[in-house]
């Protein structure tokens, strides 16, 4: 298990973590909320705790990406906002003040991502959504679902088109 960043908030009760294996401790949130009985095997996990005052953690929410050549493919991004209320109003304040639990456990992980992508993909469907992702570091595409940001400074416009274009053809993620 590979630390991530702590984020440096003003109560410091939250934590991203990078694991090997999240589904024992995120396994239940995330196929609740996709509705799914499957569980991603992707190589990078990545989850956000939160440590209460009596020093037990909570989930708050997790992440997964797959690495597909030069690119890592952002997805799963799910939050337990029913952990996040039992916060203290101080430690919610702190987290919201700093963007809010899906914004710092994407601004965290993207720093422990390989240093070589080209780019980190997100396919994003939800307005809320895409408003935490492009306050991350994501940036729009002609594709009105796909977004990314970019890793590789000295791409072409018509290099970035490319990418977009493959990126496209892998569909939904």
């Amino acid at each position: 298990m590979n630390q991530a960043p702590t984020c440096n908030h003003k109560s410091s009760s939250l934590q991203v973590i990078e694991v090997d294996s999240a589904e024992y401790l995120v396994g239940n949130l995330f196929k609740r909320r996709f509705n799914t009985d499957t569980f991603p095997q992707e190589p990078f996990h990545f989850v956000a705790f939160a440590k209460s005052k009596d020093g037990s953690l909570s989930t708050l929410g997790y992440v997964h990406y797959y690495i597909d050549g030069e690119d890592a493919l952002c997805g799963g991004l799910v939050i337990d906002n029913r952990n996040y209320r039992k916060l203290s109003a101080s430690d919610r304040g702190a987290i919201r003040d700093q963007g809010g639990v899906a914004q710092l456990l994407l601004t965290h992980s993207f720093a422990k991502l390989p240093n070589n992508l080209v780019g980190i993909w997100g396919y994003v469907g939800d307005k809320q959504s895409k408003k935490v992702c492009l306050r991350s570091g994501f940036e729009t595409t002609y594709h009105k679902h796909i977004l990314v940001v970019w890793r590789a400074s000295s791409l072409t416009d018509e290099q970035k088109t490319l990418h977009v274009k493959r990126i496209e053809s892998i569909g939904a993620f």
